[in-house]
């Protein structure tokens, strides 16, 4: 069943709801900055459920399907913001210091991001109404500028831009990352 956002808005994936028939997702007209995160099933119309004064490059569904992670240039620089899902919506501040690209643990409690060329972490304490964000902590830094995912087992997996190509025509799958990179610290 395609699912079609009206013709003024472009729309981008946030993720499914645990009930597996609702998709989260963000977009607004191209070339403006204020962007509406909606829950979408197929057949009904879309529930706008926030507008965001600012454009949103990424926006992630926490793993319970209680919050929604996602950057936003509301403040003239990208940060990080937190939104329940269920409730008023009410956008919560993560960052202060920029930030973009969140991306929720499997277990939900913590909170990845980039900032730059710095991979960041925030742990992450919520209840079923409220969240609470502890210090942000730098994990590495990377060059992974395309698309970036935490695997279940907490591996950090990316796609890291070929030097000089046009097209990425391939993908290479670099498993024990921390582990190789303790042994060669060594």
């Amino acid at each position: 069943v395609p699912i079609v956002a009206p013709e003024d808005i472009e729309i981008h994936l946030a993720g499914w709801m645990p009930d597996g028939e609702t998709l989260v997702a963000f977009g607004g007209p191209p070339v403006q900055t204020k962007m509406e995160i909606m829950r979408i099933q197929p057949g009904k119309p879309r529930d706008v459920i926030h507008v965001e004064p600012g454009a949103i490059s990424s926006a992630r569904v926490s793993p319970d399907g209680r919050w929604l992670a996602f950057d936003s240039t509301a403040t003239g620089v990208y940060e990080i913001y937190v939104l329940a899902l269920s409730g008023p919506p009410r956008r919560i501040p993560v960052t202060a210091a920029g930030g973009t690209a969140p991306l929720w643990s499997a277990d939900g409690r913590n909170l990845w991001f980039r900032r730059d060329r710095a991979v960041m972490s925030v742990e992450i304490e919520s209840t079923a109404t409220t969240i609470e964000f502890g210090d942000e902590r730098k994990r590495f830094e990377w060059d992974a500028a395309r698309e970036w995912a935490i695997a279940p087992n907490g591996d950090i997996l990316g796609m890291e831009p070929v030097p000089g190509a046009a097209l990425q025509r391939e993908i290479q799958l670099k498993t024990r990352w921390f582990t190789e990179l303790e042994r060669r610290v060594r």
